[in-house]
């Protein structure tokens, strides 16, 4: 049985959850809906293309984000300054992975602020605050990153 919405489509009829019209079909061509949620067999043809998509977020985020350049010039300031004091292997893995934490969480809140501007470009107060509570996730990677680095770094150097 399927469940009529508010807004006259069923279930197996919206696609990209309740906010987006029934047909929509994305730049891509592919629509999702709950018929589509079935189990695909292995492709490596597919397998293929999903790291082609991954590689073109990744150039995007290069290109336009420059958030991810400021965070990776402050980060590789502070690796410059764990190779010159000599950090061990754990050391050094612990500064990777924090590094990698405020970038990961950048491309997250990258990903949120762009799918709320494809929603509507009108200012609406929970949009703002979405967008806020994802900068606040990436200020608290980054602060975490440095303490980190800090707590690691300035025994060497002290």
């Amino acid at each position: 049985m399927q469940e009529t919405s508010t807004t006259g489509t069923t279930t197996s009829e919206r696609t990209f959850g309740s906010s987006t019209p029934a047909g929509y079909v994305p730049a891509s061509g592919k629509v999702f809906s709950a018929d589509r949620l079935e189990e695909k067999a292995f492709s490596l043809q597919n397998r293929f293309q999903s790291v082609t998509w991954s590689f073109k977020g990744f150039l995007y985020l290069i290109r336009h984000t420059h958030a991810l350049w400021m965070q990776f010039l402050i980060i590789s300031i502070f690796w410059v300054w764990a190779a010159v004091v000599g950090c061990s292997s754990t050391e050094w893995a612990l500064l990777i992975m924090a590094g990698f934490c405020v970038f990961i969480t950048e491309c997250v809140n990258t990903a949120i602020e762009i799918a709320i501007d494809r929603i509507s470009t009108k200012f609406h107060e929970l949009s703002g605050l979405a967008k806020d509570v994802a900068a606040g996730a990436v200020m608290m990677a980054a602060l975490m990153a440095f303490i980190v680095a800090l707590v690691i770094l300035l025994p060497k150097t002290l």
